[in-house]
């Protein structure tokens, strides 16, 4: 017997708690995608999740803890189905190009959460967005190993890394000079393209 048939008041409680929380969220990124963050209400959130506002609190102490928990989710779930497709790659560029591809479909789908969040984070100077470090060291090792085989250009790793996250970030949100750079489908196509002219080693093999 499973621990909720042998407490089947504690199971039920359980499966309503997990149904309310499901609810929750699904109110939060439906509003936060529509019509905003900053223009939804906790009250909204309740309201849409048919819950009192109490009840809300209960389960997230403020609209904050709901948005990052909710591009968490987002996020994890971006990750796991980006893991699956790197690992039907196995050229070093390609890998390459296709890791910042899902870091842009990942911030162009959830472009206003994102971008609530960046606000957030920046009148916070201490605080980083989760898993930023981590696509970062995994570009760097991507890097390093390709030009360990000879199929990436000797390029300062860290550096290329560190300007070609920003880069794709920044063109996926169209933030600053990307607000009007067109196409967003054309402005990816053309990056990818960027990308493999600068990381491509030269034909003769020397820089």
């Amino acid at each position: 017997m499973d621990q909720n048939e042998q407490h089947p008041v504690q199971g039920k409680l359980a499966v309503r708690k997990q149904r309310t929380r499901a609810a929750i969220l699904d109110a939060a990124e439906r509003l936060f995608d529509d019509p905003g963050y900053a223009a939804t209400t906790m009250q909204d959130i309740a309201t849409r999740a048919e819950i009192g506002l109490g009840t809300l609190y209960g389960y997230f102490v403020s609209k904050e803890d709901l948005l990052r928990t909710a591009l968490s989710a987002r996020r994890d779930a971006a990750a796991a189905r980006g893991a699956e497709e790197l690992r039907r790659v196995h050229g070093s560029l390609d890998r390459i190009c296709l890791l910042l591809r899902q870091v842009w479909e990942y911030l162009d789908a959830n472009r206003r959460m994102s971008l609530a969040l960046t606000a957030i984070d920046t009148s916070r100077p201490t605080v980083r967005q989760p898993n930023q470090q981590d696509l970062f060291g995994t570009l760097v090792r991507h890097l390093r190993r390709g030009q360990e085989r000879g199929e990436v250009a000797p390029v300062p790793v860290e550096t290329a890394a560190r300007s070609l996250l920003s880069t794709y970030t920044w063109a996926a949100l169209r933030l600053g000079i990307w607000r009007d750079a067109g196409d967003p489908a054309t402005v990816l196509e053309d990056l990818e393209a960027l990308t493999r002219s600068l990381l491509t080693p030269p034909a003769d093999g020397h820089a």
